[in-house]
């Protein structure tokens, strides 16, 4: 008998594996043909671009009188920590004026970068539930709802097409992620899931970490 109960669970686990990967190759054709791939692709290719023109100016700058390593020092002295930690998270949260890898450039003049942008890292992700927070209390207010609804239009349209995929994909590229998020609240998307996805915004500090620390 035994023999027969193994031969049950390899076929369970074959079964397993082939509606897993049938359920991965739908997903990938419908994402592909609402045209998710193209829509994150051309901020990863500015994103690539943007770096390539960090590169160089870094490059250009450090054979020049500029001295990177004072202008990142007097940063951290002038600068109050604290108080960083405070814009960021309204920035995150609510007004995403400046890129976060500003602030990864940062991170790398303080006496512990890894710690601190891991920090960075856990403020982001607890202002994405914020922003998600705003927009479930937009929904509440009818005219600033319409309003809102009308503003992030596109947002909106793309939150209820891609759901999580396009939290994940603004979580690691240059899209508009408060915005995406602050979409996913208008919509009511559950939060557990919202939770979840949000995650990738912390993986996003430690992969462009790795990228700027070793550029600096």
């Amino acid at each position: 008998m035994k023999p027969q109960v193994n031969q049950i669970n390899g076929n369970n686990g074959s079964k397993k594996k082939r509606n897993f990967l049938k359920s991965w190759s739908l997903t990938y054709h419908q994402l592909k043909r609402t045209g998710f791939f193209k829509y994150v692709g051309k901020p990863l290719l500015k994103l690539l671009i943007i770096f390539i023109v960090i590169v160089v100016l870094l490059y250009l700058l450090g054979n020049s009188l500029f001295d990177i390593d004072a202008f990142f020092d007097m940063m951290v002295t002038y600068v109050p920590f604290g108080w960083v930690m405070v814009i960021f998270f309204i920035l995150e949260a609510a007004l995403p004026i400046l890129p976060v890898d500003l602030f990864i450039f940062w991170t790398n003049s303080l006496e512990n970068p890894w710690l601190c942008l891991t920090v960075l890292a856990l403020i982001s992700y607890f202002a994405s539930l914020t922003a998600y927070a705003i927009g479930r209390m937009i929904r509440k207010i009818p005219s600033v709802n319409t309003y809102f609804l009308l503003r992030f239009d596109r947002y909106v349209k793309n939150s209820k097409k891609w759901g999580g995929y396009l939290i994940a994909a603004a979580a690691l590229t240059p899209l508009p992620y408060t915005f995406v998020v602050i979409s996913m609240g208008l919509i009511r998307y559950p939060f557990p899931l919202l939770a979840f996805w949000a995650t990738m915004r912390i993986l996003h500090f430690y992969l462009y970490a790795l990228v700027i620390y070793g550029i600096i």
